[in-house]
């Protein structure tokens, strides 16, 4: 295959020894592949391109969709969904602060320690 432009590593003509890097995909990587397939370029192409099964680049394809027609929806969201979230975050705070002060109550109650109280005797 030979082509005008240069190939991009992890290409099969660009990755190391002519094999396409499997590695995981970035998701500017998968965006990018997906546009090629929404542009016309066939899947199996592209897919054969990137080292990647036709059913990922599909998989791909379906959630970049179905992302894009979430952000379409004129509907804001749910008021359950805010105060949902909004309680979450104060149980992760919560939870975060039950575990500094059981940290700093186990260092307080260390003898080794040198904040552990003793004593003063009489």
């Amino acid at each position: 295959m030979s082509k005008s432009k240069n190939p991009a590593p992890g290409t099969p003509e660009g990755g190391p020894g002519g094999v396409a890097d499997r590695g995981r995909f970035s998701a500017r990587r998968k965006t990018d592949s997906v546009l090629r397939v929404l542009k016309g370029e066939p899947l199996d192409g592209v897919s054969r391109e990137l080292g990647v099964t036709a059913a990922t680049l599909a998989t791909w394809r379906d959630a970049f969709v179905a992302a894009g027609t979430s952000g379409l929806k004129s509907r804001p969201t749910e008021p359950q969904e805010d105060q949902l979230r909004q309680l979450t975050h104060v149980i992760g705070e919560m939870s975060l602060t039950q575990h500094i002060l059981k940290a700093r109550l186990k260092q307080l109650e260390d003898p080794q320690s040198p904040f552990f109280r003793r004593k003063s005797s009489p």
